[in-house]
């Protein structure tokens, strides 16, 4: 996740199974929308999104979560 804050310049921070996401504010909206489409259950009320896992959400989980928002960003 941290190469993904680095590469489009978005803020990331993360506490324990918590990260908080915080997009630009135009962004928010359309990739709400892209997550949706891509089969991720998000919520969340700008300004950040707040992603929680659980113990069934391994590690490729994490890495499909983050290349989705790659993806997002990559067409913008």
């Amino acid at each position: 996740m941290v190469d993904l804050a680095e590469e489009s310049g978005i803020r990331i921070s993360q506490n324990t199974n918590m990260v908080f996401f915080e997009p630009h504010p135009d962004d928010h909206q359309p990739l709400l929308d892209h997550l949706h489409s891509d089969g991720f259950l998000v919520t969340g009320k700008k300004p950040a999104f707040r992603f929680v896992t659980h113990l069934g959400v391994n590690d490729r989980d994490v890495e499909m979560f983050a290349h989705s928002i790659k993806n997002f960003y990559k067409r913008k």
